[in-house]
Order: C-alpha cells, then structure tokens, then sequence
C-alpha cells in the first residue's frame, strides 16, 4: 500500500501532500448545516486549514467541528416563521426571500471579502442563487483561482 492510500484510510495527509485551505461560506437554513459541517471537520482532520463564513448561530457548531468560525459581518438571518405561512407558493416565496434572494448580497460581500483575506484554494458556498451565482462565481475564480463550488443543497 502506498503512502498516499495508507493516509487517505487513516484520515491524515501524507507527509508529501500538500495541506490546502478551504472557505465555506454557509447559510443556516434547516438541514444544510450538519451535512456541510460534517466535510469541513472530515477536512480539519487530514489537517486542511477549514474556515467558515456564517452566521453566528451556528459558531458553537462550526468550532466543534475543529474549523475557524468567521462571522458574517454585512447581515444576519433572522428567524423565518414558516409555520404562520398557509398556502405553499408563499411559503415558497418567503423562503427564496429570506433564505437565498434576500440576504444574498450581503453574502457575496462577505465572502469576497473573506477570499481576499484567506486566499482559500476552494470555496463552498451554500444556497448560492441561480441568478447572481454565475457571476459571483466569475468573480470569486479571478480572487480564489478556479476552484469555487456553489453548492444548491436539497
């Protein structure tokens, strides 16, 4: 067994691989978080640098996960009360609004800025809308290089 598959079946680089750095840039919205949180501290645990942008009522959870919490700085999300919503195209609605459309370019605005400072050799970003991530995306591959994925999670 060579040293590269020997580290990827413990979990731990080689000692000829190089660490990378990576900058998720998360939504708190339902169920994305655990799934996201669960590559960013499978990441940290063959020793990459992980950083995440998020919002703050997730930093306990991003911390556990041996990642650096990074606060969005430009908005926070606030409580969406599905619940009081009865027909399912406003649902729909508030949640493209509040979710995604709506808190989306303050989210561009922190993670281009967290690119710049952490110069990640890949980018994560969660609930990236259809409509502005073409050229978000654009934007972020001349800041981070070509590996940015714009991750829509079910």
């Amino acid at each position: 067994m060579s040293d590269d598959e020997s580290a990827s079946r413990t979990g731990r680089l080689a000692s000829s691989a190089t660490p990378r750095t990576y900058l998720f840039a998360l939504t708190a919205a339902g169920g994305t978080i655990p799934p996201e949180l669960g590559v960013a501290r499978r990441l940290v645990d063959r020793g990459h640098s992980v950083t995440v942008l998020a919002e703050e009522s997730i930093a306990d959870q991003v911390r556990r996960t041996g990642a650096a919490y990074l606060p969005g700085t430009s908005g926070t999300v606030d409580e969406y009360r599905d619940w009081e919503l009865r027909m399912p195209t406003s649902l729909a609605r508030g949640m493209a609004e509040h979710m995604i459309s709506g808190p989306a370019p303050d989210q561009a605005r922190d993670t281009t800025a967290a690119i710049d400072a952490l110069r990640p050799d890949l980018v994560l970003a969660s609930f990236c809308p259809r409509t502005a991530c073409r050229r978000w995306v654009s934007d972020c591959r001349q800041r981070a290089g070509p590996l940015v994925a714009c991750v829509t999670a079910p």
